[in-house]
């Protein structure tokens, strides 16, 4: 999923840097085992960074970002 969600990002102009100590923190939007979208968080002590929301553009306009970040938000709570 690792080189998946690098490609998205850098196809969206995002940073890739850090994906990769942080990739156990994602959500990911699959269609048929595609990527089509994703969230990121990074974890830091009790505090969170939201990172990497990104989703293909042929997915846009559907609310998949949202139900992404809203994902990743949920997740923060947890943790």
């Amino acid at each position: 999923d690792l080189e998946s969600v690098l490609s998205l990002l850098e196809s969206n102009h995002l940073p890739k840097a850090g994906v990769a100590d942080h990739i156990e923190h994602f959500s990911l939007a699959l269609e048929n085992d595609v990527l089509v979208g994703c969230a990121g968080l990074e974890i830091y002590g009790d505090a969170g960074l939201l990172r990497s929301v990104a989703v293909h553009s042929d997915y846009r306009l559907q609310g998949l970002g949202t139900k992404l970040t809203e994902s990743i938000l949920d997740l923060a709570e947890y943790k």
